[in-house]
């Protein structure tokens, strides 16, 4: 059930940067590709990186926002949005509408990968800042247990992460 409810927001979170822009049809492809992607982007953050990701906010939010943008450069139409483009006057379709002209992908490309740049400096620095004044991590024990319990005596999920859904079996 949270794979799914995540994968809802994922298409959600995603398709907004490009809600302006496209028209039904691409929109609930892209629905279908974001939350695909942010499923697999989890399991792939969990169990090959081992980062345990809150709520997968990278994979729900990050990822699908960079996806949705940069479809921007892929699916935008003049017939959602005739202002569409780097200059208004000179509307541009997206790439898959008009392979002669990337000029919008690539100002979609350029745009995330700067957003993301700025956003992962400024978590650092604030990171940084956290650490050295009131520290960031907690204790191995308080981690092995669990924050859910220590900090608010509560039980997470109601034994639900106990659950493999890849592999439909218990841990």
């Amino acid at each position: 059930m949270v794979a799914l409810i995540n994968g809802v927001i994922a298409g959600l979170a995603g398709v907004t940067p490009a809600s302006g822009y496209i028209t039904t049809q691409p929109t609930l492809a892209l629905g279908v590709v974001l939350g695909v992607a942010s499923y697999f982007s989890a399991l792939f953050v969990k169990r090959k990186l081992r980062i345990d990701d809150a709520l997968d906010v990278s994979s729900v939010h990050g990822l699908t926002g960079a996806i949705g943008s940069i479809s921007i450069g892929l699916i935008a139409t003049k017939s959602a949005n005739p202002g569409i483009g780097v200059c208004p006057s000179q509307a541009v379709e997206g790439w898959f509408y008009d392979f002669s002209d990337g000029r919008q992908l690539w100002v979609q490309l350029v745009a995330t990968l700067v957003a993301a740049a700025y956003a992962a400096t400024v978590t650092f620095i604030i990171a940084y800042a956290v650490d050295k004044t009131i520290g960031l991590r907690v204790s191995p024990e308080q981690e092995e247990s669990g924050l859910d319990s220590v900090e608010h005596g509560e039980q997470p999920y109601d034994n639900l992460h106990s659950f493999d859904f890849l592999n439909h079996r218990e841990l």
